[in-house]
């Protein structure tokens, strides 16, 4: 752990919560980025007494301008978890509450039209040649791979963009995805074409950073490209297609992984697959738990409701017949009321099944 990376009060809490999180097998990664900015915090509001109050909590639990309720809640957490390690190791912090989080918001399934005109406006965002912008054109071919790997793999924002160079098995055309969520690994296969976009990628960046670590390298090639500026390029691609609409609602990178859920299950129905069975290799595939994770993807797609419609609906015309192919219609009897019999509505019930319910119904009828 480096020393000068915290550098208020705190930082032994800090550093204590980090390594007992890393040692039970969390990455960790992000909550000690917020952790970072909260030592940093700590140090310009001028509360630097080694506790955290109540006080300064409320002053780091506001939520800015630019900030959603969900990231907000997440600030607030990882200094919650900070403040119950302390009271663990018994000294005095205050715990705050748990914020409540936003509901989670059906998924954005892009249709073929939209992915076309999407992946055209990210494989021709070209960098103007020039000498001094050598480095950036190497961004260009690396988000029209990056952002196929995403649709055709269906990974994860930081999965992609964290993908170390010996992760990319070129070879025999696989991914190794280590401490995805979860802390969970995985190996996903890559189609041919795919895999031959990312050779010609490679070779490209050997030219420019013989020997790199990353397969994605960010402006400092030492390091990978952040996720974060995925998700800005994304938003920016979309922006250029000319299809948002002003407030309206905008894919993310997680769509293009949803978008390869429902368009996977959808050509395994169409090959008249077994989809129940295939739903446990889906999920592994994607790095799920279990079916389920998989199984909402699809049924909150307005996409996947069509097919499925369209599929139930052949299916129930040949077990349940349309009754307009037998009956005909007869003008009169749809107009015509029944007559009321002179015991009332008793006649209109429904006759006995056995023959001495027959007798007595028809005694009854006749004595009223």
């Amino acid at each position: 752990m480096n020393e000068k990376e915290f550098s208020s009060k705190l930082a032994p809490f800090i550093e204590s919560l980090l390594r007992e999180k890393i040692a039970c097998g969390y990455s960790y990664q992000t909550e000690k980025y917020i952790l970072a900015r909260f030592d940093r915090f700590v140090l310009e509001s001028g509360r630097d007494t080694g506790q955290i109050t109540r006080e300064l909590v409320a002053d780091w639990s506001f939520q800015t301008s630019s900030e959603g309720t969900n990231n907000r809640g997440r600030r607030v957490s990882v200094v919650r978890l900070l403040a119950i390690h302390m009271v663990s190791l018994g000294h005095a912090a205050y715990i705050a509450q748990s914020l409540k989080r936003e509901p989670t918001p059906d998924p954005y399934v892009l249709v073929k039209e939209e992915l076309k005109d999407l992946f055209w406006q990210i494989d021709h965002d070209c960098y103007t040649y020039s000498k001094k912008r050598v480095n950036y054109q190497r961004f260009s071919a690396g988000y029209s791979v990056l952002f196929r790997m995403y649709y055709c793999c269906g990974l994860r924002k930081a999965e992609g963009a964290n993908l170390r160079r010996a992760d990319v098995n070129l070879e025999n055309n696989y991914l190794d995805i280590f401490h995805s969520k979860g802390d969970k690994d995985r190996r996903v296969y890559m189609s041919s074409s795919l895999s031959e976009m990312c050779k010609k990628y490679d070779c490209l960046m050997e030219e420019i950073y013989p020997n790199r670590e990353w397969f994605f390298p960010g402006l400092d090639p030492k390091k990978h490209l952040n996720p974060s500026t995925t998700g800005i390029k994304m938003e920016q691609f979309w922006m250029k297609t000319g299809r948002y609409a002003e407030g309206g609602k905008k894919p993310t990178i997680h769509s293009l992984r949803h978008t390869f859920v429902v368009d996977r299950i959808n050509q395994w129905i169409a090959d008249g697959k077994n989809v129940d069975q295939m739903m446990a290799y889906l999920a592994l595939f994607l790095g799920h738990a279990n079916p389920d994770g998989s199984d909402y993807y699809y049924h909150t797609s307005l996409v996947a409701a069509a097919i499925v419609r369209d599929i139930t609906h052949a299916r129930t015309q040949r077990i349940i017949p349309s009754i307009h192919k037998f009956a005909q219609r007869d003008p009169i009897a749809e107009t015509e009321t029944p007559k009321r019999q002179q015991w009332g509505n008793r006649a209109f019930r429904k006759k006995p099944k056995t023959t001495l319910g027959r007798i007595l119904s028809e005694v009854k009828q006749n004595e009223w």
